[in-house]
């Protein structure tokens, strides 16, 4: 039985020329004892040692070199490892090939972790270079909103709301260049739950006015862990969806409440749920909703034009690198329910 790429079968593949040649040599030999009239017994003896010899050699050639090369398929076929570490952690080449081999394959991963490691700093000098960029510009377009909402005008009360579509947009590649990096930049801490909905809440005035967007509060009374920045990133999310998919016929309204799970088992967890009454979200496009880019079919609406695809990427995204769950279940026609997850469990975590 072959065992990873590199088995018994493979290795006499690999050396069939040598033997047949060394087959074909020892029926000559034994031919010409044949010849000269030599004793069956003789071209036994003979045929026996050239034979014993090929096997002989092939078996401690097929023992030197099965793990070392075992080892280079499974840098091909994957165990669980990084290829660069494994090519790092070869076994010592016993022979001139092997050793060829050894140091093209250090050549390999020394340069790919030089490109790995020169992709890293460019990464990470884009990322810092959109933060710095983000946190600038917001000066400008907050200063320009208040200017603009200052005008009791319709056009002014219009470019106010474009402007802070603009600063929603600014915010979405603020996270999402962040997303990257949010162990750097998230702490878990206590955080009442109400609290972190009623600022959320009020940072989202503005667009839920002029959207003519009512909000409830149901239960809220919880304290939760959580990076409460981040969560408030992710509810302004969920506003700006439900602001921006309302159903025209009715009444659009966001409701916020929670309720404990679990209460006292190690799966303890609090469970915020936002639900609209818009126009949800139609059964094919359900299953895709949290991919990056995805608009379906309400995003292709001529209204929604500009929508990016990136908002509940971002939630889905930005919850599970904070240690959040998160669920939604939608009904063409009557709403969407987004659900977050918060384990109460600190070893959760540490994980």
């Amino acid at each position: 039985m072959e065992t990873r790429g590199y088995g018994l079968g493979s290795y006499l593949k690999d050396h069939a020329v040598m033997i047949v040649l060394w087959l074909c040599a020892t029926a000559i030999v034994c031919l010409m004892l044949g010849v000269v009239a030599a004793s069956r017994s003789v071209v036994a003896l003979v045929a026996f040692v050239l034979l014993g010899a090929l096997a002989l050699s092939l078996a401690i050639g097929f023992a030197g070199h099965r793990r070392f090369w075992k080892a280079v398929a499974e840098i091909g076929e994957g165990d669980g490892t990084h290829p660069l570490e494994a090519a790092q952690d070869l076994p010592y080449p016993a022979n001139a090939m092997e050793r060829a081999a050894d140091s093209a394959l250090l050549a390999c991963s020394r340069a790919a972790a030089d490109e790995v490691a020169k992709s890293r700093r460019e990464a990470a000098d884009y990322r810092a270079f959109v933060e710095a960029w983000s946190h600038e510009i917001k000066t400008p377009i907050h200063a320009a909103t208040l200017i603009a909402a200052s005008d009791p005008s319709p056009v002014g009360q219009a470019v106010a709301g474009e402007l802070e579509r603009v600063d929603g947009y600014v915010e979405q590649a603020l996270y999402y260049a962040r997303s990257t990096s949010v162990e750097r930049d998230f702490s878990v801490r206590e955080a009442s739950l109400a609290e972190v909905v009623r600022e959320t809440i009020h940072g989202k005035t503005n667009i839920l006015l002029s959207q003519h967007v009512a909000v409830e509060l149901g239960n809220l009374d919880f304290t939760v862990l959580c990076d409460a920045k981040w969560v408030r990133f992710m509810l302004g999310q969920l506003i700006d969806n439900a602001c921006k998919y309302k159903d025209p016929a009715r009444a659009q309204v966001i409701r916020f409440a929670a309720r404990r799970e679990h209460e006292g088992a190690a799966d303890e967890r609090v469970i915020l749920e936002v639900a609209d009454r818009g126009l949800g979200i139609p059964a094919a496009d359900l299953p895709r909703v949290f991919d990056k880019g995805f608009v379906g079919e309400n995003g292709r609406r001529a209204d929604q034009s500009a929508s990016t695809g990136l908002g509940l990427y971002l939630v889905r995204l930005l919850a599970r690198k904070c240690g959040l769950g998160v669920r939604i279940a939608s009904t063409p026609g009557e709403g969407t329910t987004l659900s977050l997850i918060f384990p109460m469990n600190r070893m959760h975590y540490l994980a």
